[in-house]
């Protein structure tokens, strides 16, 4: 057997055949198998490659990437050749009940044909206990659930779908290689636990195939420009696409390529789907998931010229959905912050076109990067994990300015009731405009039954105001004003608050009402409160700030009475963490009537939710089994007054 071990960067250039670059074959003197096994390791071929199979056994493949190996080529050519195959191993979540979204960076291997095939159930394979090349092909089985374990890897095909572009639908993937190049699939987990916890272990898959490479072109149809309504009307031009290569890809440079947005822009953001999984269900009505919103900020080529850019991203909101899309209900919880411009090996993810006529997108390989899953810098990583601690990542932290450069902004939580939480982003930056910035703002994914939205006239629609969870704005020494809508479901408490505050160049943050003319904070722990009926709630209610130490002079008098009111109400009661104790300790001297008190963690996940608390003088809560972190109390009264509070939890 003949092999070659790689273990430091390297540029493979020399010619072993008249039609690729890199050649690998068994040996036809010995007949013995030949294969290149690279570790941690930029590989970089020039042109092409051609790989002929090696026999059946544990080293059938001509090429293993293995410890975040990389494999990389130049040029926009397409012309591998060779039934030979690369192995490269990805992980996603091990949960027989949630979809993982991917795209493949293999596809077929044929004699006869040269460039980049489809893909399919044939590319799956599974490693064999700890054996490094040794695989086993995975099988489909017609089950709801699969399974795995140390020899064998079975897949359920109930949930193996890819997106259908024509009819805007899913459909299923039903034979050997049907995917093309570039497009995404769906594709639940395997049921795996550890210590008999189900959900926290990863399914490794190895990926055996061609390795994809060149331009490769995806069509993208007409989209939201085409729809004649705005807030809720994103019904076509979707697509599920992602990284078609065995190395990670930058979206910056993805995003901002001529291809895609040149001259005439073709999308608007990227979506990254994710699901609670903490809940095991396949039916649709139990199913909680959402959308979150990545838009790429400046354009950066090269991240390491500059601080470094990681771009824009709000969280999902988690709702479940019945078989047709249409939002049911919350779940009180929401999806983590991870990074998300490297999008590493296999990395599914969502394109909504805000062109009026049908176009294309084109990955290509100047978008290929050489970022490891484990560089803490980047944060690359594939999917999210159950929990806030990520398996094999960690999150990213975005007021570590060491970690990152972000524009001035303030991350905005909406809580709707006990129902869910909306996340928004307000980015105050001197080149953006107070209209539709394409890079900068973000597109709602409007997938719950109450919305927070900033309403934006758009260069797609001229008629019409489109909803945004991502806006960006300029700012100057004027009073600023941005507005926000509202859509709300039923009457409830709307809670808002900023969560996160980044280089703020002005002492306070406002929500401004205007029906009322009132002014509530939402900088420095403070909180908007309003209950409001069913209906939509446009032209009413602002953002406001202004430079440092000039804002409170515009503070209407009815302003700081309502204000002054709900601090009254406020300092009737008190509330104490006591964490020697694990409990909140909530002292309600006027023994006013609670009807309800609900906590959420700053990803804005329900963690607490009790009705008819009553009107004792003293109440308690458990707080035990809480993460250590801040959360934000809301105590609703009788007759709809809200009070909140936020605390510190520490159960060292």
């Amino acid at each position: 057997m003949k092999n070659l071990l790689l273990t430091a960067s390297l540029i493979l250039a020399t010619t072993t055949s008249a039609l690729a670059q890199l050649y690998v074959s068994p040996n036809a003197t010995t007949s013995t198998d030949t294969y290149i096994y690279a570790k941690d390791v930029q590989l970089y071929v020039d042109g092409a490659i051609e790989l002929e199979k090696n026999s059946a056994g544990p080293t059938e493949a001509s090429l293993y990437l293995r410890d975040e190996a990389q494999l990389f080529q130049g040029g926009s050519s397409n012309a591998n050749a060779g039934d030979g195959m690369i192995s490269v191993f990805q992980e996603g979540i091990g949960d027989a009940y949630d979809y993982n979204a991917w795209t493949s960076p293999v596809s077929e291997a044929s004699a006869s044909v040269t460039g980049n095939r489809n893909f399919g159930e044939l590319n799956f394979y599974h490693q064999q206990g700890t054996d490094l090349t040794n695989s086993s092909l995975a099988t489909f089985i017609p089950g709801f659930n699969g399974s795995s374990n140390a020899t064998t890897l079975e897949i359920s095909d109930k949930w193996f779908y890819k997106w259908n572009i024509a009819g805007q639908n899913y459909v299923a993937i039903n034979n050997s290689y049907d995917v093309p190049a570039g497009h995404g699939f769906v594709m639940k987990g395997t049921e795996i636990t550890m210590e008999g916890v189900p959900e926290t272990q990863e399914q490794r898959y190895d990926f055996r195939g061609r390795p994809n490479s060149g331009d490769i072109t995806v069509p993208l149809p007409a989209g939201a420009g085409s729809l004649s309504d705005g807030v809720g009307g994103f019904l076509d031009g979707n697509i599920l696409v992602g990284n078609p290569y065995p190395s990670a890809i930058d979206l910056n440079v993805f995003f901002y390529d001529a291809a895609n947005n040149g001259t005439i822009s073709k999308f608007n953001s990227i979506r990254f789907y994710d699901e609670d999984r903490t809940i095991n269900s396949h039916l649709y009505e139990d199913n909680k998931a959402g959308f979150g919103i990545w838009t790429p900020g400046a354009s950066q080529p090269d991240p390491t010229v500059g601080p470094y850019n990681p771009g824009n991203y709000t969280v999902p909101a988690f709702f479940n959905f019945d078989a047709s899309g249409n939002p049911l209900t919350a779940t009180g919880t929401s999806g983590p912050y991870v990074e998300r411009r490297m999008a590493p090996i296999a990395q599914g993810f969502y394109i909504q076109s805000i062109n009026a006529a049908d176009t294309d997108i084109t990955f290509k390989n100047s978008h290929r990067i050489f970022i490891k899953e484990s560089d803490a810098t980047y944060n690359s990583e594939f999917r999210t994990s159950i929990s806030d601690s990520q398996i094999g990542a960690t999150q990213v932290d975005p007021t570590d300015t060491q970690q990152a450069f972000y524009a001035p902004q303030i991350r905005i939580n909406a809580y709707m009731g006990v129902s869910h939480m909306r996340q928004t982003l307000l980015i105050l930056h001197d080149t953006a405009t107070d209209d539709f910035d394409n890079g900068w703002d973000g597109l709602s994914p409007m997938d719950a039954t109450s919305e927070m939205y900033f309403p934006l006239q758009t260069e797609f629609n001229d008629e019409s105001k489109y909803p945004f969870v991502i806006n960006a704005v300029p700012f100057d020494d004027v009073l600023k004003q941005i507005p926000f809508s509202l859509k709300i479901e039923e009457q409830m408490n709307v809670v808002i608050t900023g969560i996160e505050e980044i280089d703020l160049p002005t002492d306070n943050i406002y929500v401004w009402d205007s029906l009322n003319d009132t002014y509530q904070n939402i900088t420095g722990g403070e909180s908007a409160n309003f209950f409001l009926d069913q209906g939509t709630y446009d032209n009413r209610f602002y953002i406001v700030f202004r430079k440092k130490n000039s804002l409170d002079q515009y503070m209407t008098a009815d302003g700081r009475e309502v204000e002054q009111g709900q601090e009254e109400l406020t300092t009737s009661v008190s509330f104490f963490q006591n964490n020697k104790q694990t409990q909140l300790e909530i002292a309600n001297p006027d023994t006013m009537e609670i009807a309800n008190a609900a906590i959420f963690d700053m990803r804005g996940r329900l963690v607490l939710n009790e009705t008819n608390v009553g009107n004792a003088s003293r109440f308690t809560f458990n707080t035990s089994n809480f993460s250590d972190g801040t959360y934000i109390v809301i105590l609703t009264t009788k007759d709809n007054q809200t009070i909140d509070y936020k605390i510190i939890v520490e159960n060292r």
